[in-house]
């Protein structure tokens, strides 16, 4: 083979020249190419990173804010529960009073009654 490029390069040295430098250019473009590709599979990996960071930032706000939202129904709720308790109580102390006052008031209707008869007597 190194004979058949020596000749060659005897007769038509010119056409040597053009083959050495197509090939050169030959060569740079496949370097150039296994270089795009191997950057195209690393801006792949980095996307595909840059994606599962980007959907755990989400899923960790969208708990934060579940999170806030269960906090904000439960402190409602036992607000409600706690003014309910005290509205039963209020209503039952309400009740005892109302109870306290017509026994007396019977005590006193009975009291009036028996002074009225004694009046009479």
């Amino acid at each position: 083979m190194n004979e058949l490029f020596l000749e060659l390069a005897k007769q038509a040295p010119y056409m040597v020249i053009i083959l050495v430098v197509m090939y050169m250019l030959l060569n740079r473009e496949d370097k150039r190419d296994e270089k795009r590709t191997e950057n195209a599979k690393q801006l792949a990996a980095e996307r595909q990173t840059s994606a599962k960071e980007l959907e755990q930032m989400r899923q960790k706000h969208e708990i934060e804010i579940n999170t806030m939202w269960a906090s904000a129904i439960k402190n409602l709720v036992d607000s409600q529960q706690a003014t309910a308790k005290t509205i039963a109580e209020a209503l039952d102390d309400h009740e005892k009073a109302s109870q306290e006052r017509y026994a007396k008031m019977s005590i006193t209707k009975d009291l009036f009654e028996a002074a009225k008869e004694r009046l009479k007597k």
